[in-house]
């Protein structure tokens, strides 16, 4: 949704970001190092090629099924999200945001939990892990305990994701998190930290923050990493590889700061 936006605000044609997603690609992998696990998230409305080129490569991939922007969560391709997940590699992750806030009334919470039912069913049956990323809202609960209060909600219902794709927190959040993780699924792969399009400086603040949870296994950003570059290269103010020299940058910035706040914590 974010680069059909950067599309239409410099008059680019859509079917470019397929090609500016298959730049991304290349900029990963060539920033790849032995010392970490590499993976994308991926559509196939704009990313079937890197898609494959992706499974090629032995990348983790995660795959979103939510329809951008909903709220209560509805889901996007086939009428079937069964049929739909059935039909890709069993490797594949499938990835649902969702936009939620323990304080949410009840008629729209049951709503959503009623979706992420479907998606644990649909996850199950076809053998596939899953992940759950949460955004809270502005509207109802807000504060350090939110996120953990949610996770909490929906593990109540009986949902236990094999990932979950969590917000930025403070020191108390992440022990919270942790200790919702430890009470309810202690089988759960793990979490990966979103962006969120934050300020560079943030983000690396960020990043070595949850880095101290035992929980989380590493970063999931996308805008942060390739949003100037994407504007400028849709909007043909810049080539392939000054946009790949502009992401790459960032990305091994990224991850240099997540690799010297892990060693921090062992030590």
């Amino acid at each position: 949704m974010q680069l059909e936006t950067m599309a239409k605000d410099v008059g680019a044609d859509p079917e470019r970001i397929s090609k500016f997603k298959d730049l991304a690609l290349d900029t990963m992998l060539s920033a790849r190092r032995p010392d970490m696990n590499l993976g994308t998230l991926l559509d196939s409305k704009y990313g079937r090629q890197a898609l494959f080129r992706a499974e090629k490569e032995g990348l983790w991939i995660g795959r979103p099924v939510e329809l951008p922007g909903s709220r209560p969560l509805q889901f996007e391709g086939a009428a079937s999200l069964g049929a739909e997940v059935a039909s890709w590699p069993n490797d594949h992750v499938i990835k649902c945001l969702v936009f939620y806030n323990p304080d949410d009334p009840e008629t729209l919470r049951r709503q959503q939990l009623v979706q992420l039912h479907r998606l644990t069913s649909a996850a199950r049956l076809s053998r596939h892990e899953f992940l759950i990323e949460v955004i809270g809202t502005a509207e109802g609960k807000t504060g350090e305990m939110a996120t953990s209060e949610a996770m909490q909600q929906i593990y109540d219902e009986g949902i236990r994701p094999d990932w979950w794709k969590l917000t930025d927190q403070t020191d108390a959040g992440w022990a919270a998190i942790g200790a919702v993780i430890e009470n309810n699924d202690r089988w759960c792969r793990g979490i990966l930290l979103l962006g969120l399009d934050a300020p560079f400086d943030e983000l690396e603040s960020s990043i070595a923050r949850a880095a101290g949870s035992r929980h989380v296994r590493g970063f999931a950003v996308g805008r942060t990493i390739f949003g100037d570059a994407a504007r400028g290269w849709l909007a043909n103010d810049i080539d392939d590889a000054t946009a790949q020299k502009m992401m790459k940058e960032r990305f091994e910035r990224l991850i240099s700061c997540w690799v010297e706040a892990r060693r921090r914590e062992a030590a």
